[in-house]
């Protein structure tokens, strides 16, 4: 029997028990804080867009139309779409048969899902779309090459990898990155010598072909899955980890950025030293492995310079699990192998980090889009919440709500690590905007923190592939 009716005029009216039923979900709506905490973030998250309209500094030569995000109001969608929105509806019709696999399965899949959708949302711009007079790109090949081709980006630099040499080129590093000197590109003279001796690297690997080296950072990006994985895994357990990964497999940023930004391969490095540093209170080898990691991931992006809170966040966690005096030795071995590592590095392939930050804070100061916004505007307007918004709303709001379980229960967690780096990260200002991209080695960490909240994986799922379509359907960037 149907359980609503229309009135003389029309208008659909619900029997008593249909009128019933609906108030009482209105009710239980309104009774469940959890679902208030996660539709504020949202609407916190959006109002902080919406409010950067009002802030003279948004618009001093940014070429964005929802500042601070980098993003341009260009729609296109074209028959291409058909691919990953396919691939999104396997992917969610698959998670709980994926959540059965055995591990090593289960990741192959996951990676083979974020390679594939990362490149078929890329390939989507069949046609060429345009930033601000910059930037076309049409095509399967043109999308993946154009953006690491530029005379911008760090692929730019490997000519002068081959003239000095990757040693060489590492030890004039703080000299050729003075911005009077104009030797290397825009994004390298912000960032330490690693960067551009990966790019080398990948360069040399793939034979020169721009689309080639392009695939191998995705297929690097891809692979952060394993350390989202084992965050989740190391903290809560096997089935946090696999919720984890699969939220980072979805997150919007990954999905975006992963076959466009080079931040991708930084991603993957800076993940597994945070994996490896989230067992180091228990393992000495690990201890010694995320200490050496976080020395490579620095010379990526000095924005890794970040895993010094999380290290110090896990250290604390492990003091919950292990006695105090084994966890303070094992963060003395952590803390010695990054020196070690970094020592070693100076000797061997030339890097002076310290001499080389030193250039690029000198760079980032007299860089015009720097200088037209205050650190105030990056640090509390734009950073964090920006990372938040590309990261995924659904994630965000995750995150949000865990933060706000764990500390009513007095027990911060990786979720309180988490936002300790990012506001210690804005506060540094050592990165200031294109937070979406260049934050991107939060992400697994991200995922993991925000793991045990979700509660319903097709749905937090399918928001951060919804959010990632809609993205690449109606805007444009040039990463």
């Amino acid at each position: 029997m149907a359980s609503d009716a229309t009135d003389a005029t029309g208008s659909l009216t619900l029997r008593p028990a249909a009128r019933a039923r609906a108030l009482a979900g209105w009710r239980r709506v309104r009774a469940d804080g959890d679902t208030w905490i996660r539709v504020g973030t949202v609407g916190l998250l959006v109002a902080a867009i919406a409010g950067s309209h009002w802030l003279p500094a948004a618009h001093a030569d940014f070429p964005s139309t929802l500042p601070p995000l980098l993003l341009r109001w260009v729609p296109l969608a074209t028959p291409a779409l058909a691919v990953p929105v396919a691939l999104a509806a396997f992917f969610l019709l698959a998670i709980p048969s994926l959540m059965r696999l055995r591990t090593g399965v289960f990741l192959g899949a996951l990676i083979a899902f974020v390679f594939a959708g990362s490149i078929a949302l890329a390939a989507q711009d069949l046609r060429p779309r345009v930033y601000t007079g910059c930037c076309a790109a049409g095509g399967v090949a043109a999308v993946l090459a154009d953006p690491i081709d530029r005379p911008t980006d760090y692929l730019a630099n490997v000519p002068i990898v081959r003239f000095y040499g990757p040693v060489g080129i590492a030890q004039a590093y703080p000299w050729l990155a003075r911005p009077d000197h104009g030797r290397l590109s825009l994004r390298a003279l912000t960032h330490p010598p690693g960067a551009v001796l990966l790019a080398w690297v990948l360069d040399g690997v793939a034979h020169d072909d721009g689309a080639v080296v392009a695939l191998l950072i995705v297929a690097i990006g891809s692979l952060a899955v394993v350390p989202a994985y084992l965050l989740g895994r190391e903290v809560h357990g096997e089935r946090t980890g696999r919720v984890a990964a699969i939220l980072f497999a979805s997150s919007p940023i990954v999905l975006l950025y992963t076959a466009t930004a080079f931040d991708a391969a930084f991603m993957t490095v800076g993940a597994l030293a945070m994996a490896a540093l989230a067992a180091a209170p228990r393992r000495t080898v690990w201890a010694a492995v995320g200490g050496a990691l976080s020395a490579g991931a620095v010379t990526l992006t000095y924005g890794l310079f970040a895993l010094g809170p999380v290290a110090a966040g896990l250290f604390l966690m492990g003091l919950r699990r292990n006695r105090a005096r084994a966890v303070i030795a094992r963060a003395a071995v952590a803390l010695a192998a990054f020196v070690v590592a970094l020592l070693l590095l100076q000797r061997f392939a030339g890097i002076h980090l310290a001499a080389s930050l030193a250039t690029a804070e000198r760079t980032q100061r007299e860089l015009e889009d720097v200088r037209l916004r205050s650190f105030a505007y990056w640090t509390f307007g734009g950073d964090v919440a920006a990372f938040l918004i590309a990261a995924g709303l659904g994630l965000a709001s995750l995150l949000v709500l865990q933060t706000a379980r764990a500390w009513r229960s007095r027990r911060a967690g990786l979720e309180t690590v988490l936002w300790a780096a990012m506001i210690a990260s804005a506060l540094a200002g050592v990165l200031r905007g294109e937070t979406e991209h260049l934050w991107m080695y939060f992400v697994p960490l991200l995922a993991a923190a925000a793991a045990p909240a979700a509660e319903r994986l097709r749905w937090e799922a399918g928001a951060g592939l919804a959010q990632a379509g809609v993205t690449q359907v109606l805007f444009w960037t040039n990463w």
